[in-house]
């Protein structure tokens, strides 16, 4: 039974569920691997052999359903039949509303030209110099030098793509300062 919402227990309540948490691992000693455990407590601090490791390796890529043949197969099925599946023939298709923008943003093409212009600039802003390392996130935008909106046939091309930190995206043109750009 769970705890009710806004309910304070008092501390013999606490005591009275701990001690039966106990019991119930004394008598069920293959329960999990709780503090009380007996197999916890005889591994604490120690480390598995090299030999070990590998058995355990070996293990999971023999019972893994990843390497499973048949698992493989039927993922492979599913892919088909997804594909099958897609767009007007989908059963809740309801005519084509996303909004082209999203879709090429979604699509497999833009996903590698960014990935593209990521790798070509090493993964730093062209900008600032940032980049992530320890202790140091930066979130990266790949950003589009002609905008997209305008330059339809260089969406994908690479070099019309440069990395940008959020802070330097940030301070570049946009919405109706595209338009400026567009009609000057």
């Amino acid at each position: 039974m769970g705890q009710r919402k806004g309910y304070k227990q008092t501390q013999e309540h606490k005591d009275k569920i701990s001690n039966s948490r106990k019991k119930f691992l004394i008598d069920n000693p293959n329960a999990g691997f709780q503090k009380d455990n007996d197999y916890c407590r005889n591994f604490a601090g120690k480390r598995h052999t090299e030999e070990t490791k590998k058995k355990i390796s070996e293990d999971r890529k023999v019972n893994n359903p990843m390497f499973n043949p048949e698992t493989c197969l039927k993922m492979a099925e599913t892919r088909v039949k997804t594909e099958v599946n897609k767009g007007d023939k989908h059963y809740n298709w309801k005519g084509g509303i996303t909004p082209i923008n999203k879709q090429i943003r979604e699509s497999r093409e833009y996903k590698a030209w960014r990935k593209s212009v990521f790798e070509r600039d090493k993964y730093i802003c062209q900008e600032c110099g940032a980049k992530s390392c320890e202790g140091n996130t930066v979130y990266l935008n790949a950003h589009h030098i002609k905008p997209f909106a305008i330059f339809i046939d260089l969406r994908f091309d690479i070099d019309n793509g440069i990395t940008l930190c959020r802070k330097c995206h940030s301070k570049k043109p946009k919405g109706e300062e595209i338009y400026k750009i567009k009609y000057e």
